[in-house]
């Protein structure tokens, strides 16, 4: 038991000191940023440098369609008159017409 006590009393110890320790880090970091900003550019520049860096982080991460949806819904091939239009179906899925006419075979249309 004494042992355990021991081995208790000596971990809280190590874990004082870790917390010591960490905290000494969070002033020191805390007491340079001052001289950071004191040494560089002034404080306006710095707010307009951010706000391009974060326009362009957003322009570069924003999610870009891959294809614009089409404004009327796609013919079924059953339904178009005088067979398909097998270009204009390829452009509006963004695929090749070689691609359009095996999905057409697939699904049992001829085209």
């Amino acid at each position: 038991m004494n042992d355990a006590l021991a081995l208790v009393a000596i971990s809280q110890l190590v874990c004082l000191a870790g917390l010591a320790y960490l905290y000494m880090q969070l002033q020191e970091l805390r007491r340079d940023v001052p001289r950071r900003r004191r040494a560089g550019a002034p404080r306006m520049q710095t707010a307009g440098r951010s706000a391009a860096t974060a326009r362009a982080a957003r322009e570069a991460y924003s999610p870009v369609p891959s294809f614009e949806p089409p404004a009327t819904p796609f013919p079924r091939p059953a339904a178009a008159a005088g067979g398909l239009d097998v270009a204009t179906l390829a452009r509006r899925m963004n695929k090749s017409e070689e691609e359009v006419r095996l999905l057409l075979r697939r699904r049992g249309s001829v085209a």
